[in-house]
């Protein structure tokens, strides 16, 4: 099965255990629900985890897992990633879809002239950001908004953008 990045201990809180994780992706909290199996690691070790409780603390979640139960044992899986199986993932509405699943899309103009390919989605305070990889140029940043992003085919693995001047 494959399993998917979901999230990251980026520290502890309180003496119980609780990990303040940050969210990768624009994956929603959901994938913490209670008894969802989940792993922790750090690229050499894995610890399987049952997430028990989740609260929203100055914007960051707090997860209760399980086998975590006080401050020390939070503290020695700071830093590890926070995975799940890609089938236990929550569904998403149509025309809405992870970043992971528009990596690797080809970008094209309103025209269908190839500009490049969906390199990463970064996130910015105003909005999200397509970077676009273009062979042998500079990146594109484009807006995911609904002005920049015209169309996305999953089927034919298309990003269908509106160039407009001074955006290439």
């Amino acid at each position: 099965m494959e399993r998917i990045r979901i999230a990251k201990i980026i520290n502890t809180h309180g003496i119980k255990g609780e990990c303040k994780v940050t969210m990768f992706d624009d994956f929603e909290t959901t994938c913490f629900e209670c008894g969802k199996p989940l792993s922790l690691t750090n690229g050499k070790v894995n610890v399987d985890v049952t997430p028990m409780r989740l609260r929203m603390h100055k914007g960051f979640p707090l997860v209760v897992f399980k086998e975590i139960t006080n401050m020390s044992e939070a503290e020695s899986y700071k830093e590890y990633l926070i995975e799940m199986e890609l089938d236990d993932l929550p569904e998403k509405s149509d025309g809405t879809y992870y970043h992971f699943e528009l990596i690797g899309l080809e970008v094209v103009d309103q025209d269908n002239n190839k500009i490049g390919v969906v390199k990463s989605i970064d996130k910015t305070l105003a909005n999200e950001i397509v970077r676009v990889e273009r062979e042998d140029m500079k990146d594109v940043l484009v807006p995911y908004v609904d002005a920049f992003i015209l169309d996305i085919d999953m089927e034919k693995e298309i990003m269908k953008i509106n160039v407009i001047e001074g955006l290439l």
